[in-house]
């Protein structure tokens, strides 16, 4: 699939995930793949699965690498309980969205919270965009960071956003103490690398 066959199909998905923010993601994705032999992409934080869609086809496109996907599917967005698409009912739009796609075979769908994984492997990429006040987004970043790959990548959805100061101030604080380095920014995604 090309970019922007990718990328409409991203924007059938609900979530909240610009297109201009799926093109970055998906260079960023292939950039990750190609860059350690693992491929190992995490994301926090899927929904129904729309930006999961550009790092699946990412991984498919590149023809190496894996995306694990981690959300309990409680029908918490944004610190926020709703029911649209919640419990059972999200989880079956998010897979039926990876098979649509044949990404069902390229993608794990981990129904826990973030912190209730135990996580052994190498990642190149993590994409954090789980709940976005400080504890959480914190616990996040915490809860994987060591496992990130030097040079590989760390990217937080909602960045600069007046709805969620604390992501901001998170990264920020990350970046002033030298432990990430800014890559790309658009939208409310920003892509960092951990030094």
């Amino acid at each position: 699939m090309s970019i922007d066959e990718i990328l409409n199909y991203m924007e059938t998905v609900p979530g909240w995930f610009a297109r201009e923010e799926g093109h970055l993601l998906y260079k960023v994705a292939t950039d990750a793949v190609m860059k350690f032999a693992h491929g190992t992409i995490v994301e926090v934080g899927s929904y129904c699965g729309r930006s999961t869609t550009v790092l699946g086809c990412a991984v498919k496109n590149a023809q190496m690498g894996k995306v694990f996907a981690i959300d309990p599917h409680e029908g918490v967005v944004s610190g926020v309980t709703t029911s649209e698409f919640s419990g059972s009912a999200q989880t079956e739009i998010f897979k039926r969205n990876m098979a649509a796609l044949g990404l069902d075979v390229l993608v794990t769908l981990i129904k826990k919270k973030s912190t209730d994984v135990s996580w052994v492997s190498p990642i190149a990429l993590i994409f954090i965009d789980g709940l976005h006040d400080m504890a959480n987004v914190s616990a996040d970043y915490k809860h994987f960071i060591d496992h990130v790959e030097k040079g590989g990548f760390v990217a937080f959805h909602d960045y600069g956003k007046c709805d969620y100061p604390d992501v901001s101030v998170l990264v920020d604080g990350l970046i002033a103490n030298g432990k990430l380095s800014k890559v790309a920014g658009i939208g409310s995604l920003l892509v960092t690398t951990k030094l």
